[in-house]
């Protein structure tokens, strides 16, 4: 193909021609309107919808009435009866009081063994002595008779020995009955001349020490000693409470 020649003041030539045709905005519309109809009316000639469900009648109930004159059902009613006892539920007809009075007539008439039985205490043969019961004590600890307490034997005049003193507190006062035997002389010479030993006393309602607890740890003293005469002390009975506790002071 020979080549163009073409002036410089010349446009080159196109290869599209870019030209806007009118009435393509009109055309688009109205194809769109054909397509939405052409779609509604498909929509409503073939309308897709689900099945209404069909409501099925409710089965029937039917009763067999089985007649007991009949051999076959009084035959099946039997067999029932024999392998459930109490299952069926039968009027009271002439044919079960007949029946009744037939079984009747052939058992013989029997008395039970045991109808005129009257029970008899059968006798003691141990003759029965009056013996007076012993009294019912009240409820808590038994009252036993106190012992008297030993006597001091007399000792040959020496130097005086310790003399203990028991001081109870005044803020719970109870009256001390019997004063306590103390002894003599110190149980061990390691002792000091003179101390006190404060101790807790739980007492009774009758005036008995039940619990001795020491309340200082005094060193070098036998508190076990000291309990033990604590213990024999004898205080006044109260007429109500129950336990008490008493703060007391063995001094010497």
């Amino acid at each position: 193909m020979p080549p163009v020649i073409r002036t410089p003041d010349e446009a080159p030539p196109l290869i599209f021609e870019w030209k806007r045709e009118r009435g393509v905005r009109w055309l688009l519309a109205m194809w769109l309107l054909v397509v939405a109809a052409g779609h509604a009316a498909i929509f409503y000639l073939f309308r897709v919808t689900a099945a209404a469900p069909a409501r099925k009648p409710p089965p029937q109930q039917s009763v067999v009435f089985l007649h007991p004159a009949q051999p076959e059902v009084r035959s099946l009613l039997s067999a029932v009866d024999d392998r459930f006892p109490g299952a069926l539920l039968r009027p009271d007809d002439h044919s079960f009081q007949d029946d009744v009075a037939a079984l009747a007539k052939a058992t013989p008439p029997s008395t039970f063994s045991w109808a005129a039985h009257q029970p008899v205490l059968r006798e003691f043969p141990q003759p029965t002595v009056p013996v007076e019961l012993p009294g019912i004590f009240p409820p808590g600890e038994p009252l036993l008779p106190e012992e008297p307490a030993p006597a001091i034997p007399a000792t040959a005049e020496g130097p005086a020995g310790p003399v203990f003193t028991l001081v109870i507190d005044t803020a719970q006062p109870r009256a001390l009955c019997a004063p306590i035997a103390w002894p003599a002389a110190l149980p061990d010479e390691s002792w000091s001349a003179s101390g006190s030993v404060p101790f807790m006393l739980g007492i009774t309602p009758d005036g008995r020490p039940q619990y001795c607890l020491p309340v200082s740890p005094a060193t070098g003293i036998d508190h076990e000693w000291l309990r033990r005469h604590l213990m024999t002390a004898r205080f006044a009975p109260a007429a109500t409470g129950g336990l008490q506790w008493l703060n007391v002071s063995v001094r010497w």
